[in-house]
Order: C-alpha cells, then sequence, then structure tokens
C-alpha cells in the first residue's frame, strides 16, 4: 500500500453562521484528497477529508511541506507490521524538519491529511473508517452509539433553539 497522489483545494464555506464576535461569511476550507494504491492488483482508492467549519483554508503548508514529505518518504516506512499504510507513521513523516512547539500552526492542515489517509485505508479494506479506527485502537471493538458535544454559539440569522418562540 503506497501513497500515489495528494490534492487540496480550498473552496467557500457559503454560510450565514456567526455568533457575537465572528462571521462565516468569508471562511474557506480546504478539501483534501489522497490516492493510495492498495497493491496486490487492486484499484486505486481515495479518501477525502475537510478542515473543520471555524478554521480557514490551509494548504499552502500542505502543498508546500507536508505532501512533498509524504511523497519524499519511502512507502515501506509508512506501513505497519502488515503491510497497511499507518497514519501515525505519516504523521511522523510530514513532522520532520517541523520545530517543536508551535502546533496550532500545522495541527488542522495534518489532521486534515490524516483524515483523508484512513478514509482511504477503509475504502482500501472495504471497510468503514469508524471499524479501520476500532480494530487499528479498540481491538475491534466498535460502539455502535458514541456520545458527542454539539458545540452552540453559531446561528444563522433568525434561529431560534428548539422550544423557545421567536
Amino acid at each position: 500500500m503506497r501513497i500515489i497522489d495528494l490534492q487540496e483545494a480550498a473552496f467557500p464555506v457559503q454560510s450565514t453562521m456567526r455568533n457575537a464576535v465572528f462571521s462565516f461569511a468569508e471562511m474557506t476550507t480546504s478539501i483534501v484528497a489522497v490516492r493510495l494504491d492498495p497493491g496486490s492488483g487492486r484499484a486505486p482508492v481515495t479518501g477525502y477529508a475537510f478542515n473543520s467549519t471555524g478554521r480557514y483554508a490551509c494548504g499552502q503548508p500542505m502543498r508546500e511541506r507536508f505532501f512533498p514529505r509524504l511523497l519524499r518518504a519511502r512507502p515501506e516506512s509508512l506501513l505497519d507490521g502488515d503491510g497497511v499504510l499507518d497514519p501515525a507513521r505519516a504523521v511522523t513523516a510530514m513532522l520532520v524538519g517541523e520545530k517543536p512547539g508551535g502546533h496550532a500552526e500545522r495541527s488542522i492542515a495534518i489532521g486534515t491529511i490524516e483524515t483523508a489517509l484512513w478514509d482511504a485505508i477503509g475504502k482500501a479494506q472495504g471497510l468503514p473508517t469508524a471499524e479501520v479506527l476500532a480494530r487499528r485502537y479498540r481491538g475491534g471493538t466498535m460502539q455502535r452509539k458514541v456520545s458527542v458535544y454539539v458545540g452552540g454559539g453559531w446561528y444563522r440569522p433568525g434561529w431560534r433553539a428548539a422550544g423557545r418562540g421567536r
């Protein structure tokens, strides 16, 4: 399994959401595509990810530093013991030459690439990404329900919370 291509494109979020200090009106997001050759004569797969809403597109460090480092890495150096791409090893490769600290500037860019890698690995294995993660980190145990935190404070004009009058 090896990375054969990495792409990023920036798109406007096109949202009217806002809170007291911030508006999404000019917000952009990065969309990443990672193309993998899964090996064994199988067709290449593409994994996708986008950086979180509330962050601007971050393609410049991806294209200038992180993509080239992944493509320069020896493909076998990015694999786990089973010959499957290991996103943790990919993150290590992306961080070569980065100074310690200053992680905020690169965390979203690297995290978006890592997410696209997980998506591609799932596609290469014919599994949902959640199951790939469960097999890697939870001994195969995948929860069917997961508690999540839904952040508040982002409202569309005219929006009212459920159960509250206008």
